[in-house]
């Protein structure tokens, strides 16, 4: 099992790393995702959270390849609260 996740937020990202032999997790903000390379090891096991945008900008053909467009290409359900 992965002991490292890197998993999207609203305003940038969360770096969880598992604490040696206690079952608890070290949170770490950050702002980037460049942020987080520093804190990985060549040997570290880590599972990489997409935010869910970017895995729906990879599963459509959409009419332009211009990435600034995408926003206006797509219409977002958004639940009602």
């Amino acid at each position: 099992m992965p002991s490292i996740f890197i998993i999207p937020t609203a305003h940038g990202w969360n770096f969880l790393r598992a604490a040696e032999q206690n079952g608890s997790w070290n949170v770490r903000k950050l702002q980037t995702l460049e942020e987080a390379a520093p804190l990985l090891a060549a040997t570290d096991d880590f599972v990489l959270g997409l935010p869910v945008s970017a895995v729906l900008a990879q599963r459509f053909r959409l009419p332009s390849a211009d990435p600034a467009e995408f926003p206006e290409m797509i219409r977002w359900f958004q639940p009602s609260q």
